[in-house]
Order: C-alpha cells, then structure tokens, then sequence
C-alpha cells in the first residue's frame, strides 16, 4: 500500500543526510560557511551526538534559546540520527584552538580522523569536502591520492592547520 507521508519522511531523510555530505545544514539545506559564526551541532548533556552540523537559527528558537523541534514533554531528537538530545553547541572560534579541536572530535574517542577535520574545515570556508580533504592533505603533508584512513595528531592539527585555516579566512574577508 502506498503511504505518502511514511515515503515523504523517507525522501526528506535522504535529502538531510544527502545536505550533511554537501556541507549544507539540514533544516535549511543552506551552506553551512554562509554563516560559519552560527554552525554548530546538536548535543545531549554536552557532548555531540553525530557528525552533522547546522545553523543555529535553525535549530534554537531566539525567544526561549530552546530547540525548536521539542516536544511538549521537553525531549528532542536529532532530525537526522533520531537521537536524544538536549542542546545545541556554537563551534569554537578558531583560536580557541583546543576547544576547536575538542569540538571537532564530535565522538570524544581521542582521534581526529581526516573526514571529521574535513568536514569541518568545508563548514567554515566556502569550498566542498573533496576540495577541503584536498586542503587539509596539502597542509598536513599527506598524500592527496591516498584514499587511507588518516587520523591526525591534535597538536599538529592546532599548530599546523589552524594557523592556514585561519589564513585562507582572513583572505577571503580581504576581498
């Protein structure tokens, strides 16, 4: 039997998890370094649950600083993961660079691993997350065809990255 709204929910799914992997925010399906100073990510008793990142407009509503999609009860879930949460989290300014990094490793497992640092890097400046894998490679002197799974050291992260990210932003404000 056809059901339209059980195939509805299905399509606007894929189109938010489609949104995750272009960088755009999956409520607005806007890209997410339009406005870089709003990304953040969603998140139960201070820790992200997933990978996606949004628009805090989209999420939080401006009067009562409470997620919009809350039920009555007071629970929400992630649009995309269907995971409890509680919270929305800003991204860390660039500089500060170990809550960068912390935020980065959504997962707390200790490792920053190519896609994360990518993905964020993508949400920041206005470039894909093919064009930003290619970027972090050149920086952190990686091969750019390897399709390895690499996983970088924080501390280069922050003395070596950082420093480039935070340069290619302040060229594209310079224009």
């Amino acid at each position: 039997a056809f059901e339209p709204m059980k195939e509805g929910t299905q399509v606007l799914d894929q189109a938010r998890e489609v949104a995750v992997e272009q960088v755009v925010c999956p409520i607005c399906f806007e890209a997410l370094s339009d406005l870089p100073n709003q990304v953040g990510a969603l998140s139960f008793e201070g820790h992200r649950v997933e990978t996606a990142l949004y628009h805090r407009e989209c999420v939080l509503n401006p009067l009562t600083r409470r997620l919009i999609f809350e039920s009555s009860t007071g629970r929400a879930v992630s649009p995309l993961t269907r995971q409890q949460v509680d919270n929305f989290k800003l991204m860390p300014s660039l500089t500060e660079s170990e809550a960068w990094v912390d935020f980065v490793d959504w997962n707390c497992d200790g490792h920053l691993d190519i896609q994360e640092v990518c993905f964020t890097v993508a949400a920041l400046l206005p470039v894909d997350e093919a064009y930003a894998r290619k970027f972090v490679l050149r920086v952190m002197n990686l091969p750019e065809d390897s399709e390895e799974k690499h996983e970088l050291d924080k501390q280069e992260v922050i003395h070596t990255l950082l420093p480039q990210i935070r340069r290619q932003l302040r060229r594209l404000v310079a224009t």
